[in-house]
This record gives C-alpha cells, structure tokens and sequence, in this order.
C-alpha cells in the first residue's frame, strides 16, 4: 500500500469514529437538515432523486424517503452490481419489495425499474469544503457518478453530514468525484471551486 492510500485509510478510521460520536450526540438533528434541502430550488426542480437506507452512524434517511414519495417526486435507491463497481438506481414506490442484497445492505428487488437519477443524495464518511468526499473505499459511488455525469451534465450530488464531519482536506485521487452541495443541519452549502 502507498502512503497516500495508507494516509487516506487512517483519515477514513478517524472519521469514522468522530461521525460514531457525533450520531450520538445529534441524532435528531436530520429534521432540521432536510428542512434546509425542501426548501432548496435543486430539489424542488429535481423529478427523480436517488436517496440510500443509513446504516449504522449515517444521516437516517427514512423521514426523508417518505418526504420524497409524499411529494409526488420518483425515488430511487441505488443497488449494488457484480460489474465494474457500478450502482444501478431502482425505483421505490410504497409497494417495492425490499430484500437484503450485496454487504447485507437493503435495497430494491431485482425486479424493480432500473431508472437515472438527476439528484443524488449519498452517505459519506467525510468531507471538504472543495467538494471532495471521503466514503466507505469501495468506489461505488465515484464511478457511478463519472458514469453518469458523461451522459448527464446536469446531475447534481449531495452528501448529507454533520457540520463537524468536514475536515481540513480530503485525501483524494484520480477516481474521486466532486460532489456539488454539502447539507448539513447549517444547511445546504455550495463547494468551493479550487
């Protein structure tokens, strides 16, 4: 392993237990971000958006799910594909059976419609006022999104986190991808551009 892949571990196992600590502290505080992301032109313009089941110290996201769907606007939730690292996005709708897939994560049968995303609202570990995201290492959602972004310019991603899961820089390389917005429970900030 090389440094910068030794330097970009460790900053993911620190981050990781300061979002453990920070979870703990601001459970509750997602009411308040999604407020800010409702009240935001890019999601109101958004038709179809791909949003995740948290899992563990992650923004929980149900409340959020069924605001989608309240609001008449396509869900989707990205699945895990053997090739390539890839993600496909399916549809949910309040009748989508949902099964336990690849990592034991939930996600849509197999059976439902595989669909493209305009908005992308994706877990992370860390990140950076850049635009720069620090997930879990496997790469699913960076080469996804450079996927996508060639055949749709338009997509937008957004991280949901805590304020204080922003450090100073992420490590980044060639695979990551920028994300557009950060929404936090201080709202929905632009990246720098750098």
């Amino acid at each position: 392993m090389n440094n910068s892949n030794q330097l970009k571990l460790n900053q993911r196992k620190t981050s990781l237990k300061n979002r453990n600590i920070l979870f703990q502290k601001n459970k509750y505080a997602y009411k308040k971000l999604f407020n800010y992301l409702y009240e935001s032109k890019i999601f109101k313009d958004s038709k179809v958006i791909s949003s995740y089941i948290s899992i563990n110290s992650e923004i929980q996201t149900i409340d959020l799910n069924k605001k989608i769907l309240l609001l008449h606007k396509t869900l989707c939730l990205p699945v895990i594909t053997e090739r390539n690292k890839k993600l496909i996005f399916k549809k949910i709708t309040k009748r989508t059976k949902m099964i336990k897939g690849k990592m034991n994560l939930i996600e849509p049968s197999i059976n439902s419609k595989t669909i493209i995303p305009d908005l992308i609202l994706a877990p992370c570990v860390a990140f950076d006022k850049y635009g720069n995201r620090l997930g879990y290492g496997g790469g699913y959602y960076d080469y996804t999104i450079n996927e996508l972004r060639r055949k749709n310019k338009k997509l937008n991603l957004i991280v949901l986190g805590f304020s204080d899961q922003e450090v100073e820089k992420i490590i980044v390389n060639e695979n990551d991808q920028k994300l557009d917005y950060i929404l936090t429970e201080k709202g929905l900030i632009k990246r720098i551009n750098k």
